[in-house]
């Protein structure tokens, strides 16, 4: 459903990590469906704390691409 790249927050001056849809939708209804099922990710992984789950930042969107940022965790 994504990618997951490394990025540089300027305003906070940290390394993120912004997971952003790829999958290009060919109708309305599966984008709808796609931004939904975005969502729900950011809202279930913000109810979990958890040393081993990663915290969510922000949901955004920039030029018709949807992402979440969280904290650039270096590693495989």
């Amino acid at each position: 459903m994504g990618a997951v790249y490394h990025a540089w927050d300027a305003e906070l001056g940290v390394a993120v990590a912004l997971k952003v849809i790829v999958m290009a939708a060919e109708d309305q209804a599966t984008s709808e469906e796609l931004s939904r099922r975005f969502k729900k990710e950011l809202i279930l992984a913000r109810l979990i704390t958890h040393r081993n789950v990663v915290r969510i930042h922000d949901i955004g969107e920039v030029d018709g691409i949807k992402f979440i940022s969280m904290p650039y965790i270096k590693g495989e």
